[in-house]
């Protein structure tokens, strides 16, 4: 029995040390104020203020505002989700928004290798080319847009997908330029020719009817963004062939991202 008085200061201070209903409610009144304040227009701080007054309730075994906090949180939790749905929608269109897929934008460059103020929208692809040395071989294709402009497209064709455009050798042109097919996603076609002068990098299209005929199909397809197929072949050796595609998907993206 000579413990017992220890015994009843112990329970005592322990006693003592819990707080009182007064306390609890105070702690919840002050808690439950301080979400209050939050503007109706903030749903997920609303929602994560009322889930902390549900935990501080459920620690402390009290109910002071538990049917409050329910009904918050329903009403919180939907407004919150459909926010961030919301806010989802509008990463994920920021983000297509940004992309190039096959584009680029670039500067011309001077005879100094310095950057002018003309600018391009470039789209590269990979493709094939046969002739009578090698079948299937890699090709690499570059289409150029002046100013992002789609009135009149260029190209150039890197042989095993190298560094060096196909260059024209002969003099007379018909020898350097290519025969083509075009055929669009839609299943509609063109024929045109690309033509490449003597010491030239790069291949044109026609000035005259026919090549305004395959400037509109093209023009029309970049604007719609819907893919082409190209088949090419060497007007003077019908053996040497090209074959590529254009995915033109993002072209509105690549022409904001020149202009802005």
């Amino acid at each position: 029995m000579k413990h017992l008085p220890t015994l009843i200061l112990v329970l005592l201070i322990l006693g003592g040390c819990s707080p009182s209903e007064e306390e609890l409610k105070r702690e919840a009144t002050e808690l439950y104020e301080e979400v209050r304040a939050i503007p109706a227009d903030l749903p997920c701080r609303n929602k994560a203020g009322y889930e902390d007054l549900k935990i501080l309730e459920n620690t402390n075994n009290t109910n002071f505002f538990t049917d409050i906090t329910n009904n918050k949180l329903e009403e919180y939790e939907e407004k919150c989700r459909l926010l961030l749905e919301e806010a989802e929608r509008e990463r994920l269109i920021r983000l297509e928004q940004n992309k190039l897929g096959d584009w680029s934008v670039g500067s011309y460059v001077d005879e100094f290798g310095d950057e002018t103020s003309e600018r391009y929208l470039r789209i590269e692809t990979k493709g094939f080319f046969s002739n009578s040395a090698t079948t299937d071989s890699p090709l690499k294709v570059r289409m150029f847009l002046n100013d992002g402009s789609t009135d009149n497209p260029w190209f150039r064709l890197y042989e095993y997908a190298g560094n060096n455009p196909i260059k024209g050798t002969y003099t007379n042109s018909w020898k350097n330029s290519l025969w083509c097919k075009a055929r669009n996603s839609l299943g509609n076609e063109d024929e045109f020719n690309l033509n490449q002068y003597k010491g030239a990098d790069s291949f044109s299209l026609d000035e005259n009817k026919n090549g305004l005929k395959i400037k509109k199909f093209l023009s029309d397809n970049i604007n719609q963004e819907t893919s082409i197929k190209f088949y090419c072949y060497l007007k003077d050796r019908p053996s040497t062939t090209y074959s590529f595609e254009l995915n033109n998907k993002y072209f509105k993206n690549a022409l904001r991202r020149l202009n802005g």
